[in-house]
C-alpha cells in the first residue's frame, strides 16, 4: 500500500512538473506590452537593464519586430530579432539570440505576460 501511495505522488509531481515545463513556439499572441532585458556583456561577469516595451499582438519566429519604449524623456523606436520563443503556461521569452552550446553568450530577452501560443 505505501508503495502505491509512494508511486502515485511520483507519477503525481512528474506531471505537475511536465505541465509547467517551458516549451518552444512559432507564433504567439500578446497584450502589447512586456518587459526587454538588455544584456550587458563583459570579461567575466553579464549585466542587464529591464525596460518597460510595447510588442506587436501578434509575433512568429524569425520575425523583426518593432518594439517601442521611454528612455531619458524621449520615445525610442527600436526593431528586436526574434530568434527563439519560449513559453510555459501564460509567460513567454522573446529571445533575440538562440541558445547553443558554441555560443555561451546571452541576448536580450524580452519577457511577455499574459501571453498565448498561437502555433
Amino acid at each position: 500500500m505505501k508503495g502505491l501511495l509512494l508511486t502515485m505522488l511520483l507519477c503525481s509531481a512528474l506531471l505537475s512538473f511536465g505541465a509547467n515545463a517551458e516549451e518552444s513556439a512559432q507564433t504567439v499572441g500578446t497584450a502589447g506590452t512586456a518587459e526587454l532585458e538588455i544584456v550587458h556583456d563583459f570579461f567575466i561577469v553579464s549585466t542587464s537593464t529591464k525596460i518597460k516595451v510595447q510588442v506587436p499582438q501578434y509575433v512568429a519566429l524569425g520575425q523583426l519586430i518593432s518594439i517601442r519604449y521611454m528612455k531619458d524623456g524621449h520615445v525610442i523606436d527600436a526593431t528586436f530579432p526574434v530568434a527563439q520563443i519560449n513559453i510555459r503556461n501564460d509567460l513567454c521569452w522573446l529571445h533575440s539570440k538562440g541558445h547553443s552550446a558554441l555560443d555561451p553568450s546571452l541576448g536580450d530577452t524580452i519577457y511577455v505576460q499574459p501571453c498565448r501560443r498561437l502555433q
